[in-house]
């Protein structure tokens, strides 16, 4: 409601856009006060929800931050983004099983388990006195200063369980990348959480992914260039580069070997080369194929 009050005040008729904020703020806020020293539905001190357990929305609590920040409110800022990074340190080195949402694991949590990595990476450093008393354990958390390859550690496997949970093993449309959360696809796959946490996959495979451009062999749609276009030859394959760097190539097929001299390459590829290779089956011949 901020951000349209903010860009279109003349559609607002309850509030205006700095009222907006201050509720977000305030929401935001008490999210961390109430569910983070006491628990609400127990009222032990006992900081299960606010800090240690993934939840919807994680990612606007960084735009309320940043919103803060810019509309002149640096003490609010200030004190939310401390608690944001908190939590976000304790996922990144103290959560042996940081997959825990409503459900000890779903699709839900890696909303906020992306979001975490990627505030770390799109960050020089993160605060090294970031500390947080543990009501639970009676003991406080604080971090020395957070390293990058931590949080790239993270990402690529919070992004790895991600896809383990959405049918990846079962080629079928109404599975792959979708919400199978209680165990039977026909009554329940392609719930709000199909995007909701499967919008942080999009983001990934499009800035992170180890293999951004490359070449697969799919169940479905058979062989295909991520990043490139395949051109066939009498021995091969020819992969025509669209990535923009073009010095940098995976093979993931079983069906070519890449013969090209040198993978990451030191100047711009034009394309790359593959050549067929025969398959040794068991019990057939070295020229034997399937």
């Amino acid at each position: 409601m901020y951000e349209i009050a903010r860009q279109h005040p003349d559609w607002m008729r309850h509030a205006d856009a700095a009222e907006y904020l201050r509720r977000a703020y305030g929401t935001a806020r008490t999210f961390f006060e109430i569910q983070g020293p006491i628990d609400f539905l127990t009222l032990d001190r006992n900081p299960y929800w606010a800090y240690t357990l993934s939840m919807y929305n994680k990612v606007s609590i960084e735009l309320v931050c940043d919103a803060l920040a810019r509309e002149g409110l640096p003490a609010e800022a200030r004190w939310l983004r401390g608690e944001w990074e908190k939590k976000i340190l304790y996922f990144v080195y103290d959560d042996p099983y940081p997959f825990n949402s409503e459900m000890p694991f779903d699709t839900t949590a890696f909303e906020s388990t992306y979001a975490f990595a990627r505030y770390g990476l799109e960050r020089t450093a993160l605060p090294a006195d970031a500390g947080r008393y543990d009501w639970k354990r009676q003991a406080w958390h604080v971090y020395p200063q957070a390293a990058r390859e931590d949080f790239e550690s993270f990402l690529h496997r919070q992004a790895r369980a991600n896809v383990a949970s959405r049918g990846w093993l079962e080629p079928a449309f109404y599975l792959m990348g979708s919400d199978n959360g209680r165990g039977d696809a026909t009554l329940y796959a392609l719930s709000y959480m199909s995007q909701a946490g499967g919008w942080p996959l999009i983001e990934y495979g499009a800035h992170y992914a180890r293999e951004p451009y490359a070449l697969v062999d799919d169940p479905i749609f058979g062989l295909y260039a991520y990043g490139g276009v395949i051109e066939t030859t009498e021995d091969g394959l020819r992969v025509h580069p669209r990535d923009g760097l073009n010095k940098r190539f995976y093979n993931l097929t079983d069906r070519f070997v890449l013969t090209n001299a040198a993978n990451p390459a030191p100047a711009p590829v034009k394309v790359w080369q593959l050549r067929a290779q025969a398959l040794i089956l068991p019990g057939c011949g070295a020229g034997a194929r399937p």
